[in-house]
């Protein structure tokens, strides 16, 4: 088994899609690794530059299928004993900081995740999603949504990874899959954890893609409240601020048992 796998999916982002695999490779360094990358046949400059790169694994969807589905497909079909969930349009600034999660997850058996604090350099702002949260006791705390992260494939694939093939989820096109992950996780009493170290910069690129996937977002919401339609009541709240990172709302989650 891989130590790794990093999974996404892109759609006429080749510029940023370049950084972001030149920078998964340079965190998988000294771990066995791959990059599954869910392509679109209609754009024919990505898929022909995935093709070239012997460390990629490319699955292509006929038509674009939306976000959470690209997602679901690539943590699904991954083989590595760690997903990185992450995006097209992203970085990290620091070395090391994948293996740092590795370690920490291996050490530490009763963590089904860790999530990515978010630094967005186009926007001068850094956020952690956090929401509601319910353990299998029914307690009820404030945690960190897995909107990108690094998740034991065994957990996700119990979990169900973002629902996008069947289910009510099936039906949300661009958002609130990695809430739903996020859930599951939780409700089957895998903890997910933040480490200082785990940041990763997102770029955020505005262009008519994103803007197709936040027209959906309403609707999106509305599938995720037939799976969970009495949890979650503030989900989920962005912390845009160190200070508010840091604060006791945000470590409330270190109490989980």
């Amino acid at each position: 088994m891989l130590d790794v796998s990093f999974t996404f999916g892109t759609y006429n982002r080749l510029s940023h899609l370049r950084q972001t695999i030149e920078s998964c490779r340079v965190q998988a360094d000294g771990m066995s690794y791959e990059i599954v990358v869910v392509g679109v046949t209609d754009d024919i400059e990505t898929l022909d530059y995935l093709r070239a790169q012997s460390d990629v694994v490319l699955i292509e969807h006929g038509e674009l299928l939306g976000a959470n589905r690209a997602h679901h497909d690539a943590a699904e079909a991954a083989q590595g004993e760690f997903c990185v969930l992450c995006n097209d349009d992203v970085a990290w600034e620091q070395t090391g900081i994948i293996r740092a999660c590795v370690l920490y997850l291996r050490e530490n058996q009763n963590v089904g995740a860790v999530a990515f604090g978010q630094d967005i350099p186009n926007q001068a702002a850094n956020y952690m999603a956090m929401m509601e949260c319910r353990t299998p006791s029914d307690r009820r705390f404030i945690g960190p949504v897995l909107e990108m992260g690094i998740v034991r494939k065994v957990d996700g694939d119990d979990a169900g990874w973002l629902g996008a093939t069947s289910g009510p989820m099936a039906g949300a096109r661009s958002y609130w899959g990695d809430v739903f992950l996020t859930g599951r996780l939780w409700e089957a009493g895998r903890r997910i954890d933040h480490l200082p170290i785990a940041r990763i910069l997102h770029y955020k690129v505005e262009d008519a893609l994103r803007q197709q996937n936040n027209d959906t977002w309403q609707k999106d919401s509305e599938c995720f409240r037939q799976v969970f339609p009495n949890n979650y009541v503030n989900v989920p709240e962005w912390l845009f601020d160190q200070q508010q990172v840091n604060s006791e709302q945000w470590t409330a989650h270190r109490s989980y048992p």
